[in-house]
């Protein structure tokens, strides 16, 4: 899994201890998520995601992506992805505030 957004703000939280074997990550965003398998290039910050799923000004997701070859060229909104690091999540844009 690669380039996603996890988020639990609830109080019971939320981990990743036993994934399907095999299954690996990177460069994802776990924020009140107990991850226990390596996400190298990961965030563990708060991504400052809006309703919409767009990322706030000043994340640590943006432009923290890896990228991935054949991705489609847009984002969930239909933006057009630039070229180099992505964000990581939904949104190709630039934070919005």
């Amino acid at each position: 899994m690669r380039n996603n957004v996890f988020v639990s703000e609830g109080t019971g939280g939320y981990a990743f201890k036993n994934p399907t074997a095999g299954l690996s990550f990177d460069h994802n965003a776990f924020y009140g998520i107990d991850m226990t398998r390596p996400n190298p290039g990961g965030v563990t910050e708060d991504p400052q995601l809006r309703d919409d799923f767009r990322l706030g000004a000043g994340s640590p997701a943006l432009a923290a992506g890896a990228v991935v070859e054949n991705n489609g060229g847009r984002d969930w909104f239909g933006n057009r992805l630039r070229p180099g690091a992505p964000n990581i999540g939904a949104y190709a844009g630039h934070g919005v505030r």
